[in-house]
């Protein structure tokens, strides 16, 4: 495990560094294809300047902002994409030597950060099951598997940033806009698996928890894991050939393809109605507990926590209309929003799905935290000092008068999941009201 998280650190910080130490490109160089300057924009040029009433060989007047934000928007009206990038690259860059922002500095410091955390965050979920004395579970494989997510969107930031993200759109070489739009398509594949992933991570966790769920914990389930394919699927199969994915921006893609607003709208969409069911399934299980007001609201913070997942998913919802429109007249502020709020989402499941095995290596070290929280009784008494692993309650092997109620977490049934018991520990489930044995 450690070996683990040296190698991930070690990975990301080189990355950052020789991010931040190459320069991604030179200022504004003279590419072939960018030259010379495209018939189709020269009505533009001179009505534009005719507007302004100011010389062609006036740069001051000619080359201002103002005068900039009416031509550009007739070049991309008159022209194909490609010879609108290339008017623009000669008029901004060869001209009027405007300076090209750095945008895309941001995707390197925020996607490293996103794989920082989640490596930390894995480490302990793995540390806690080993200090536990316990094996791994389903649910820590694919919160790893989600990790390796994570850590090749770092990959993809920094090998995008290299290539010019961030810089005007027309002031890149075209070879890396194709790179970078296949880069973008790996990582959203990433994104849809990821989040889907650790969502089916807390399901399972859910399942150990609260038996009497088994039904509606197994449909979400299988309606997530359906999500999963049938957008992976449906964007796999946005361009016939699927290269028509990286290639079809320029214009002169000749396959059959769809628009893919619609289906990014409806995966955000029902990517925010699943995660608040997830919040709210344990909620709800919760109000019927009879135990007192304290370890009700405990227990619903430790639940609520996804709901930071799903302000960083509502915020990245806006950025999706900037993602889908034409290369030519795409926000690159936004495009990059996108990115790194897709990796911020992913890396917040991980720690939401985890925060049951943080909280409990945190109290194996500090264990009068656990006396302090709950106002006495000491963590030395509890027991998870002394815990018999043994078969996770079923349906099956759940006696009948047990089955009524979330008793059946207690010492009688121990659990296989370390994250499970610590659940337990938190909050003392105890029988329902009105129920009695």
């Amino acid at each position: 495990m450690k070996c683990l998280a040296i190698f991930a650190g070690i990975m990301i910080a080189s990355d950052y560094v020789s991010a931040q130490r190459q320069p991604p490109y030179p200022p504004y160089p003279p590419y072939p294809q960018y030259s010379p300057y495209p018939q189709c924009a020269d009505n533009c040029t001179v009505t534009t300047a005719s507007q302004f009433n100011c010389s062609l060989t006036d740069v001051t007047c000619s080359c201002s902002s103002q005068f900039l934000d009416v031509l550009f928007p007739c070049i991309d009206t008159e022209c194909t994409v490609l010879d609108s990038l290339t008017a623009k690259n000669v008029t901004a860059n060869a001209r009027c030597h405007q300076p090209d922002p750095d945008d895309g500095k941001i995707l390197v410091i925020i996607v490293p950060m996103c794989g920082a955390i989640a490596t930390l965050v894995l480490g302990v979920r793995i540390a806690t099951a080993f200090l536990r004395r316990s094996r791994l579970t389903v649910e820590d494989y694919l919160i790893m598997a989600s990790w390796l997510i994570v850590v090749s969107h770092v990959a993809f930031s920094v090998e995008m940033y290299k290539t010019g993200v961030g810089r005007k759109i027309w002031s890149i070489p075209l070879e890396n806009t194709y790179f970078n739009m296949k880069l973008f398509f790996f990582a959203d594949i990433g994104y849809l698996t990821g989040i889907s992933l650790t969502k089916i991570s807390i399901l399972l966790f859910y399942l150990r928890v609260f038996p009497n769920m088994l039904v509606t914990l197994y449909a979400f389930i299988g309606v997530i894991s359906c999500y999963n394919v049938s957008f992976v699927v449906a964007l796999l199969a946005s361009h016939i050939p699927v290269s028509g994915v990286w290639t079809a921006w320029d214009g002169k893609f000749t396959g059959r393809h769809i628009n893919v607003d619609l289906m990014w709208y409806v995966a955000a969409s029902l990517n925010l109605a699943l995660d608040l069911g997830i919040i709210l399934l344990p909620i709800w299980q919760l109000r019927h507990l009879r135990m007192s007001f304290s370890k009700k609201v405990r227990a619903s913070l430790m639940f609520l926590g996804g709901t930071f997942v799903i302000i960083t998913s509502a915020i990245r919802m806006p950025n999706l209309r900037d993602s889908s429109a034409p290369i030519n007249l795409m926000r690159v502020d936004s495009v990059i929003a996108l990115g790194w709020w897709s990796t911020v989402e992913v890396t917040a499941s991980i720690l939401v799905a985890s925060m049951p095995s943080i909280r409990l290596f945190v109290l194996y070290f500090f264990p009068r935290a656990e006396s302090e929280a709950s106002g006495g009784g000491g963590f030395s008494g509890s027991p998870n000092r002394d815990i018999h692993w043994r078969k996770p309650p079923t349906r099956s092997n759940i006696p009948k008068c047990k089955r009524r109620g979330l008793n059946v977490l207690g010492t009688d049934y121990a659990l296989e999941s370390s994250s499970t018991q610590d659940l337990v520990d938190i909050v003392t489930l105890s029988q329902p009201k009105g129920f009695h044995e």
